[in-house]
């Protein structure tokens, strides 16, 4: 037969030097996102980044985005406030959280995986800018509205894309982001086999710092476009308020400048509770010492008034 005709018997020593390639980086660190920005060409390249992996946007979702989506965090808050509390601290927390967390996203189904149809029905996706993608986010607005008066001449309005493509001689949005990533990833590491990143990849960045934190997975689910399991979620101003103090705890695993602070403060933290603990024990002792102590205060009494008396 054609199976037999054709066997060969293998070297004994066939396979022996063959080893299994290197897994490909697809879960990016925070030095990765340094890295990869770095590698980028242009502010609206830059911001990409960042804006990915604060909101965890898709790829087809952010084709999407309009400029009216991006929402004021200080708007959010003021329309908001418990009329219960104190005034000055409520605008004080305004001040901090709006200057921590300036934008947020609430995208509707219809823009989202699945089109809003089906087990993606009422699926929403609310999204948290931190101050650092937002300050890139800020520049590449100005960098699109001086490309756009000076080679198309008009103005940047509300129902634009938010990502413009610089590649038309009309307005369009920028198609799938993918290349420019890819594109990215071989600048920075030239080799895509062992280290590279795309936009879903850049998704795991915000899930990771927010279990970092101790976030809930269904805190979680709604700042990732996904469903929320078992309960019902509205997506009103008040669950929105809580996912960004959560979003909002996450932070010091997110920012470039707050890596360290946070390996240094969790040793201070460290220290701090190996101090308190002892302080409980030397309480403890000080506590289960009190009978004898009454007693002797007590007796102590007695002698000073026989004392007196003699």
């Amino acid at each position: 037969s054609f199976y037999s005709f054709n066997r060969r018997s293998l070297d004994r020593t066939s396979g022996k030097n063959v080893t299994a390639p290197e897994p490909k980086q697809r879960s990016p660190k925070l030095a990765d996102l340094i890295e990869l920005e770095s590698a980028m060409l242009n502010p609206r390249d830059h911001a990409l980044v960042w804006f990915i992996s604060s909101g965890s946007f898709r790829d087809n979702e952010l084709i999407n985005l309009k400029q009216s989506d991006k929402l004021l965090t200080r708007k959010l808050l003021e329309d908001n406030k418990d009329p219960t509390r104190d005034p000055a601290v409520v605008q004080k927390e305004i001040e901090e959280i709006s200057k921590d967390i300036p934008y947020y996203f609430v995208i509707e189904g219809s823009r989202l995986k699945g089109g809003g149809k089906g087990r993606y029905k009422r699926l929403k996706h609310v999204a948290f800018i931190h101050w650092y993608a937002a300050q890139k986010l800020d520049k590449y607005e100005v960098w699109i509205k001086n490309y756009l008066k000076t080679n198309l001449g008009v103005d940047l309005t509300s129902d634009m894309p938010l990502l413009i493509s610089t590649r038309t001689p009309r307005v369009e949005r920028l198609g799938s982001v993918n290349p420019i990533f890819q594109d990215a990833s071989k600048r920075a590491w030239q080799n895509l086999a062992k280290k590279r990143f795309s936009p879903q990849n850049i998704r795991d960045f915000l899930q990771s710092s927010l279990e970092s934190a101790g976030v809930h997975a269904n805190i979680i689910a709604p700042m990732l476009a996904h469903k929320v399991k078992g309960i019902d979620f509205h997506y009103s101003n008040h669950e929105i308020i809580e996912l960004l103090q959560k979003f909002r705890s996450a932070l010091p695993w997110m920012l470039p400048s707050t890596t360290e602070e946070v390996k240094q403060k969790t040793l201070e933290s460290a220290s701090k509770d190996a101090e308190l603990q002892k302080l409980r024990e030397r309480l403890k002792t000080l506590e289960d010492a009190k009978p004898a102590l009454e007693t002797l205060l007590k007796r102590l009494d007695e002698l000073e008034k026989q004392v007196k008396n003699s």
